[in-house]
């Protein structure tokens, strides 16, 4: 995948595709919109850029505290918070419990927030 815009400085956080297909931040209007990703690597604009691929340990940036276990979506700076909205588009499951502007390991997804019955 390629960075639409330089990420250098956006390493763990979450992103999405634009309409070209090319790798930006995510924000929370596009939890409901689009496919959510973890961004592996910081690359330039045009450059490479690595996402995470579901069942893999991926680490995240939150700026919210999270419960170990916590479905994570992304907000408007493409940091993860938990969700318990069904429908929202998550990255993955807290391995650990974290506050906001700690980074923590979490089991990729990428897939929609279900509420059970």
């Amino acid at each position: 995948m390629v960075a639409a815009v330089s990420l250098a400085a956006y390493q763990h956080h979450i992103v999405t595709l634009n309409t070209s297909g090319l790798v930006k931040l995510a924000n929370n209007a596009d939890v409901v919109l689009e496919p959510l990703f973890i961004l592996l690597n910081a690359p330039l604009a045009g450059g490479e850029a690595e996402l995470a691929l579901p069942n893999s340990i991926a680490k995240v940036v939150l700026e919210d505290t999270v419960e170990e276990g916590a479905s994570i979506t992304c907000n408007g700076n493409s940091h993860g918070i938990g969700t318990t909205t069904g429908g929202d588009w998550c990255v993955g499951l807290a391995l650990e419990a974290g506050v906001s502007g700690e980074t923590i390991k979490i089991l990729v997804t990428l897939g929609p927030y279900y509420v059970v019955p």
